[in-house]
């Protein structure tokens, strides 16, 4: 497995360090995201509701009280790198107010030729219910295993319940970034965990050892 180190191509843009990251290895089948505070800093059920309008100055969404629903600095850069690199994105929302969730992904603009969240995601599952709920209908839905997923959240009780269903799941308490990708994506090409990592490491240390004592005893004219 290819490893890169990010800091040592700090000075390209993030769109290109994130595309690095995805080409250094092996990708999930499915990265899923969730929205507030996550991708977007705000609760949408927390605004003051529709109409949502995009406004292209200010790059964010407004209410109907003209607050700013804005996207996180790498929201766009990362999508934009998923995206090029065909990586399938899903996104899955607890809101209390999954139509206004759905507007604001219908028109939250992330490229210069238009496209919106809605276009950056192969499904999504929002309406407020247990996040297991969620993984289980998009498993269904995109055919593919928790194992096979990444998952990215600002809430570290939804971290908890989906890491039970054995998806990898990263803790991005201000936001997606490049960094808590690159975290994601290292934790995923290790298979599971860190720890699993090293537990794979001892355990073929420990095989190699036996296999040369082995190999050692069958040399020498004394017992073992």
């Amino acid at each position: 497995m290819a490893e890169l180190n990010v800091a040592a191509s700090s000075s390209l843009p993030v769109k290109e360090k994130a595309l690095q990251l995805l080409r250094a290895g092996p990708l999930p089948k499915l990265i899923v995201l969730d929205l507030d505070y996550t991708l977007w800093q705000a609760y949408v059920d927390s605004t003051s509701g529709p109409p949502f309008v995009y406004h292209k100055q200010e790059q964010a969404v407004l209410d109907k009280r003209k607050w700013e629903i804005e996207a996180f600095e790498h929201t766009r850069p990362l999508l934009q790198a998923l995206m090029e690199a065909n990586t399938q994105v899903a996104f899955a929302s607890r809101t209390e107010e999954p139509a206004w969730a759905n507007e604001v992904i219908s028109i939250f603009e992330i490229d210069e030729q238009g496209r919106c969240l809605s276009d950056y995601a192969q499904a999504w599952e929002i309406y407020p219910t247990s996040k297991e709920k969620h993984f289980h209908a998009l498993a269904r839905k995109l055919n593919v295993n928790f194992s096979e997923m990444l998952f990215f959240d600002d809430e570290k009780r939804n971290i908890h319940e989906v890491s039970q269903l054995g998806v990898i799941s990263v803790h991005c308490k201000d936001g997606i970034s490049l960094s808590t990708f690159e975290e994601g994506l290292l934790e995923f090409r290790c298979g599971n965990s860190i720890e699993h990592c090293l537990v794979e490491f001892v355990m073929y240390y420990f095989s190699w050892y036996l296999s040369n004592y082995v190999h050692i005893c069958h040399q020498v004219p004394f017992d073992c």
